[in-house]
């Protein structure tokens, strides 16, 4: 409970700093409206990478010649859409174009590889 806590926390607090980043194309106005962002883009993240395994396995001969890059690329593709599709429909959370949604994509994704790599209880701490 404590290790969702406090990757809720970092997570919003990564989504308000990227926006404060991309300032030019992504906006989040009032800025406390990132603590329910982050786990809106989080849930997204997971329902994105559901899909994307789905169509990897389809197009399995593609993936197999890119050597599991064509599923990396389908994933990234299929966040970037979501992050601009919601852009466009909130009020409080606006994307410019898609290539700023990449952008917040490729930013979020290495605050996340880094949050699991630093809280206790990830992957690489758990024991047998």
């Amino acid at each position: 409970m404590k290790r969702l806590l406090w990757h809720w926390l970092i997570s919003a607090a990564a989504l308000w700093l990227t926006a404060m980043a991309l300032h030019n194309g992504v906006t989040i106005n009032p800025w406390w409206h990132v603590l329910w962002l982050a786990p809106l883009l989080g849930l997204v993240n997971v329902l994105v990478g559901a899909v994307a395994n789905i169509l990897a396995w389809i197009a399995f001969p593609v993936n197999l010649l890119t050597l599991g890059c064509f599923g990396f690329v389908l994933s990234f593709v299929g966040y970037a859409l979501a992050i601009n599709y919601l852009g466009k429909n909130l009020a409080v959370f606006h994307v410019a174009s898609f290539s700023w949604a990449a952008a917040l994509a490729i930013i979020m994704a290495l605050f996340s590889t880094v949050l699991n790599m630093v809280l206790p209880g990830g992957r690489a701490g758990r024991r047998r």
